[in-house]
């Protein structure tokens, strides 16, 4: 008998994958709609995105057959046939290309870089290819991030002064966030 266990995340900021990783369990963030977010409070569309917890690849899988596909009712869904991701887990890598930026691939805890890297050589060993990249230098991430802040700064400041009741204890530091970057003097 096959036992699934799933839980839908809202991505803002947070997301799924970085509490997944801490916990120890598979967090998918998806390609932007994939699946529909009919239901969730909205924060900023840049930043608006649904996906599954779960105990295993296979479970996410299942989850994500579950939850993907075009809702009539939301517009930003994909209009694309939802592939077998289960019957997919099993086809070879051979074409899987992966893009490694070393200067990034070196952060974090010797453990799990230690488990990183022997996921990159069994990837390697199944046929994968593993290339060397360059991702834009953290200057470059913030000069997009700015952007995209303001974004979410105005979509939460409307949040906050009409529907304060919805708001969860992980938006408190975009609400203080949202209140500077509103009364900031301009440049």
């Amino acid at each position: 008998m096959l036992h699934s266990c799933c839980s839908l995340r809202r991505f803002g900021c947070n997301g799924c994958r970085i509490p997944a990783a801490v916990c120890g369990v598979i967090g998918l963030k998806p390609t932007f709609g994939r699946i529909s977010l009919d239901g969730i409070i909205p924060r900023a569309y840049t930043f608006d995105h649904a996906g599954p917890l779960t105990r295993s690849v296979e479970d996410c899988a299942i989850a994500l057959q579950a939850l993907a596909g075009h809702d009539r009712g939301n517009s930003t869904t994909i209009r694309k046939p939802v592939p077998d991701y289960s019957r997919e887990l099993n086809l070879p890598v051979k074409p899987l290309r992966i893009g490694v930026d070393r200067q990034f691939a070196g952060l974090g805890q010797p453990a799990v870089l230690d488990r990183w890297e022997k996921a990159l050589k069994k990837l390697e060993e199944l046929g994968a290819s593993i290339r060397e990249v360059n991702v834009p230098t953290v200057e470059e991430f913030f000069a997009v991030a700015y952007g995209l802040f303001a974004e979410f700064s105005v979509s939460m400041s409307e949040l906050c002064r009409q529907r304060p009741s919805e708001l969860s204890p992980e938006d408190l530091p975009w609400q203080l966030a949202t209140e500077w970057y509103t009364r900031r003097p301009q440049l």
